[in-house]
């Protein structure tokens, strides 16, 4: 998928959140910028992993040792769940961001970019080692046009910040 038919899917179901009511009009859903994904993922405390400090296993992630060699359908790894609620942030599938290349300290989404235009990847698949884990910065920069073999992540406002 590229980054285009992952912010229309988005889209899509905002506006099936909104018709249906279980969204309020005045919410979203969509990509996080970089520094949202991260702050899911690694919380306040800055933890290693999102479920804290203790070694990838198969019971908290789905990655190349884990032996399943395809994503996941979402909340298998409930073990691996991050501080805010958000399930399967390591392993499983690559993460598309809002976050432009070169501006990763950039804290606002940002909701379009020109088909040339590079953005963050979230790295952390069901084919990496174990240490893409980790909850640290694994990324790289796609072209937003570029298809993507797997799947995506995509939050509603303000999950990330939940301090439960």
């Amino acid at each position: 998928m590229s980054w285009y038919e992952v912010a229309a899917y988005c889209a899509w179901l905002t506006a099936q959140g909104h018709d249906q009511g279980w969204l309020p009009d005045s919410d979203e859903i969509r990509l996080l910028a970089s520094l949202e994904w991260e702050r899911a993922a690694r919380h306040s405390d800055r933890r290693r992993y999102p479920w804290g400090d203790a070694e990838p296993d198969s019971e908290r992630a789905n990655y190349v040792e884990t032996g399943i060699d395809a994503p996941a359908p979402v909340g298998c790894f409930p073990r691996g769940a991050g501080v805010c609620g958000a399930l399967d942030i390591a392993g499983n599938v690559d993460e598309w961001t809002a976050t432009p290349d070169g501006e990763r300290q950039q804290v606002e989404p940002q909701k379009d970019f020109a088909p040339d235009a590079r953005v963050v990847l979230r790295l952390s698949a069901y084919y990496t080692e174990k240490n893409t884990c980790a909850a640290a910065p694994t990324t790289g920069t796609i072209q937003v046009t570029v298809t993507t073999a797997g799947d995506f992540g995509c939050a509603g406002p303000d999950a990330y910040l939940n301090e439960e």
